[in-house]
């Protein structure tokens, strides 16, 4: 039978690993060829005239790391330093190692298993840098965006806030202007005057629209506790309670509940969404609108729902674009910013918002906002 120790040691000897032994000094007993190529040496007599200690390792640091370790733990496993090769360059190498006592619990030996990770080290590193480049060009981009959004939110909210006053000022004369001359202009002339009109009426309720819309973003957010069913009532009867025309308006909101969030930004959401549904809804001679809540999943679901004239699905997303109108604006007359009001205050919220619909079958807003009552709660019960 072959010699069982020379096949131990040509099985290390050929081991893809490098294996050493060295001394307590540092010298080296025996090394594998794995070792010898790494540090760059032609066999183990020319490695061996080298001290692995004082000259593989590229600090002291790591020397005494290593050394500590060994002494007070017998074994060190996955360290990671700098051997330094025969030509001067660097290599990082993983090794795992043990120290091997005498009965004085003295260090009679190291023996140790390497591995050569410089190339996935490199690749490490140049990971590290492209994911820091990218991450800081974030950061600026990110700031340059913010730095843009608010001067555009300044500029609107400027703009918006400049035109009022003459807005109303022609709105004034030009009342004044049908008051003084009701009895002498002819028909043309009134009706002349009364485009007038409407005009400054939809350009003064497009400017504080977009006012609104600059608002929100800078608006700070609260979240206290409250009953969403009121607050969509409170809406309803401020604003819809008077009788118009013959219509009439089924009103469903029995499953709204109490809610955690902000009631301001809320009536805001709601009053334009309510809007939407009444004034899509006006041919069809029963109207219903109904408002849907469901929590699941940490967040919650609520909706407005309208059987009025509906839409085409495939414009569902645009309805949210500021100036985009589903409808002719002669037939259905609105500013085209109160939806982007809305989308604009349900994302800086947390949450998201979605429409669906069908030609002459309604339309149906469903958005989601974060589930914070639960932790009201807990944190009421707390205290």
């Amino acid at each position: 039978m072959e010699d069982i120790d020379k096949i131990f040691r040509e099985l290390i000897d050929n081991c893809l690993r490098g294996v050493y032994i060295t001394n307590p000094s540092g010298e080296i007993l025996y090394a594998n060829k794995q070792i010898i190529s790494m540090l760059g040496y032609e066999n183990l007599d020319e490695l061996k005239q080298r001290n692995l200690e004082e000259e593989g390792y590229n600090n002291q640091y790591d020397r005494d790391e290593f050394k500590s370790v060994m002494q007070n733990e017998g074994i060190i496993r996955g360290f990671e330093t700098a051997w330094i090769r025969k030509d001067g360059k660097k290599i990082m190498v993983r090794e795992c190692a043990r120290a091997v006592f005498n009965n004085q619990l003295e260090v009679i030996r190291y023996e140790g298993l390497v591995e050569d990770i410089t190339e996935t080290a490199e690749s490490d590193s140049q990971v590290r840098e492209r994911s820091e480049m990218l991450e800081a060009a974030l950061i600026q981009r990110t700031a340059q965006l913010e730095a843009v959004n608010k001067e555009l939110e300044a500029f609107s909210y400027s703009v918006s806030h400049d035109l009022q006053s003459p807005i109303r000022h022609m709105q004034s004369f030009a009342e004044l202007l049908q008051r003084r001359n009701r009895d002498t202009m002819d028909d043309k002339s009134r009706l002349y005057l009364e485009h007038i009109l409407g005009s400054i009426h939809r350009m003064g309720r497009l400017i504080e629209d977009l006012l609104t819309f600059s608002r929100v973003s800078s608006t700070s957010i609260s979240k206290i506790r409250f009953n969403l069913k009121e607050l969509v009532e409170s809406i309803i009867s401020d604003d819809y309670s008077m009788p118009d025309g013959d219509r009439k308006i089924t009103w469903d909101t029995e499953q709204l509940s109490i809610i955690v969030g902000d009631p301001n930004l809320l009536r805001q959401v709601y009053s334009n969404l309510i809007s939407n549904a009444v004034k899509y809804t006006r041919t069809v001679e029963k109207a219903r609108i109904a408002f849907g809540f469901l929590r699941e999943y940490g967040k919650i679901l609520l909706s407005v729902k309208d059987n009025g004239i509906g839409f085409d699905n495939k414009y569902a997303e645009k309805a949210f674009e500021v100036f985009y109108r589903l409808h002719k604006e002669d037939e259905y007359a609105g500013s085209g910013v109160g939806l982007g009001i809305v989308k604009r205050i349900i994302n800086r919220c947390g949450g998201e918002i979605w429409a669906e619909g069908k030609v002459n079958e309604g339309a149906a807003f469903y958005f989601t906002l974060p589930d914070s009552t639960s932790a009201i709660n807990d944190h009421e019960n707390l205290l």
